[in-house]
């Protein structure tokens, strides 16, 4: 309940932080569908993971208890498989339910328990390797802190398995957030264009390039583009694909204003998947053969073969499909659904695009001054400022996404100091014996740290190694753009975890050291 009340305020508190870099006015509806949702999940998911250390106790007796003599307790039970059956079953429920994908969501599952697993087999390493290679010379305070890691009842898989999921995820969400940034400056940097001219007449590209070359400018584009429209596909018109309520090509796929070019070539954002590429055509009586992009056949059903026939401006051009093509769209250049080969729609009404790109914000205006007076009817888009505002709206979703990210953090410290708490009781005899022979509070706060350091340091560096991983199948398969790794956001995480961790460590041992033993006998013990 708590936590919806929270989700609540967050939600109206939204507004307020998105009103600067979101151009419409967000209004806020309360509804209790994902209230009772909410409550819902959490119940369950506290139940389930009540129910697990529990499940064991119904089978002690008190004679187990109270006699060291009696047999063994069976400590597996097919009540606890059902448990943990649930405990895997209702989160992989709920995140298909969140994504509304199958596959997705089982992905999703399927990775989180790879990283536990990996996190629970590295907290397993740490503690074989610590056992195997003890520095048995080591000072008195290495030693035994050390130790501590492998001594019975200890809690170092779990500490391993909380704060390398915490690193994790802080790791994850920087690298991607890196990425998407990244993604918007490298298509703007190097000698990738950032200026584009649209709307050039055929009787002024030969002036305008020019113009372009006298400004000792790089032509990188420049691309016809006729304006068309379906009339049929596949042997039948538009219209009796609309009236077939039984089929399912999206509308706006078939009514849809075509912009198309025409070439002898595939350009480098574009792979070939099917059929063969045709160059050009010869005659009048050739068959035309034009390349469809991946997701244009994907959305219309189209294969190799299949017929379309366009409208160019009142004229019908009957065509086949010859190849489908790959493009990637995120390249800043003209790409196209439909390429036409050459031989064709050379004297169709076009206009055309020029790409290049221009260095240095002065030159950027000289140049759009000089275009106006020369070529008034030629528009110019200046992608440095798209970039530059861009980059503004990032930054504010970066708080967005670090505020959401905080959340995380706020979970982990939670589930971490409750996991410390519990280490806290496992080590409080030794503790009080060790302050019974002569432990100075110094020792034992250079215990604590190096304990809970030497967890800290090795959890959340396999954290972000793990996120370096899962980060790039994320970027690579799901949002499908280019992966730049943030180094400099790891390390930062990754210290501050570590430092987390010995803080949280020392602030739940403090009671022990600031205490006299007998005090502390008799108030914990």
């Amino acid at each position: 309940l708590l936590g919806i009340l929270h989700g609540i305020l967050i939600q109206y508190l939204l507004p307020y932080i998105v009103q600067d870099f979101i151009p419409i006015e967000v209004t806020i509806q309360f509804t209790w569908i994902p209230v009772i949702e909410g409550l819902i999940v959490g119940l369950l998911m506290s139940v389930l993971f009540a129910v697990l250390p529990l499940s064991n106790i119904r089978l002690v007796s008190p004679l187990a208890i109270l006699r060291s003599t009696i047999e063994p307790v069976k400590k597996v039970s097919k009540f606890r498989y059902f448990i943990i059956f649930c405990l895997v079953l209702f989160p992989w429920i709920f995140a298909v339910n969140q994504t509304s994908n199958l596959l997705q969501g089982s992905l999703f599952v399927a990775g989180l328990m790879i990283t536990f697993s990996l996190l629970w087999l590295f907290g397993w390493l740490i503690i074989h390797f610590t056992r195997k290679y003890f520095p048995a010379g080591a000072g008195f305070i290495w030693r035994q802190s050390l130790a501590n890691l492998f001594r019975p009842n200890n809690q170092t898989i779990i500490l391993v398995v909380v704060i390398g999921l915490g690193s994790f995820l802080l790791s994850n969400m920087a690298l991607i957030q890196n990425s998407l940034l990244g993604q918007v400056e490298f298509a703007g940097s190097g000698e990738r264009p950032n200026t584009v001219l649209f709307d050039i007449q055929p009787y002024q590209k030969a002036e305008l390039l020019d113009f372009v070359k006298n400004e000792d400018l790089e032509v990188q584009q420049l691309v016809p583009i006729v304006t068309t429209r379906l009339k049929s596909v596949k042997g039948r018109t538009v219209q009796e694909w609309q009236d077939d309520t039984t089929d399912l090509m999206p509308n706006w796929a078939l009514t849809r204003e075509y912009r198309v070019t025409y070439r002898n070539f595939l350009i480098d954002s574009e792979k070939l998947v099917a059929g063969e590429f045709t160059p050009g055509v010869s005659g009048l009586n050739d068959s035309i053969f034009i390349s469809v992009s991946d997701g244009m056949a994907e959305r219309m059903s189209l294969e190799v073969g299949d017929a379309l026939e366009f409208n160019v401006q009142g004229l019908p051009v009957q065509t086949w499909v010859g190849s489908i093509r790959e493009v990637d769209w995120q390249r800043i250049q003209t790409n196209f659904m439909v390429v036409f080969p050459t031989g064709v729609l050379e004297e169709a009404p076009q206009f055309y695009v020029l790409v290049t790109r221009i260095s240095g914000r002065e030159k950027v205006a000289a140049f759009q001054r000089e275009l106006v007076k020369r070529f008034p009817n030629v528009s110019m888009i200046d992608l440095t400022l798209i970039l530059a505002t861009l980059d503004e709206i990032f930054e504010k979703v970066e708080l967005v996404i670090r505020v959401m990210a905080l959340f995380s953090v706020l979970t982990g410290l939670v589930v971490l100091s409750g996991a410390v708490i519990n280490s806290k009781y496992a080590r409080l005899k030794e503790n009080v014996l060790l302050r019974t022979l002569g432990a100075m509070k110094k020792q034992l706060l250079g215990m604590t740290l190096v304990e809970y350091g030497y967890l800290g340091i090795f959890a959340a560096l396999t954290g972000s190694i793990l996120s370096i991983a899962a980060s790039w199948i994320l970027a690579r398969y799901f949002f499908e753009i280019e992966f730049f790794p943030d180094f400099l956001s790891l390390a930062v995480i990754w210290i501050l975890v570590s430092a987390l961790t010995m803080l949280v460590g020392w602030f739940n041992t403090r009671s022990i050291l600031n205490r006299s033993p007998l005090e502390v006998l008799r108030r914990e013990v």
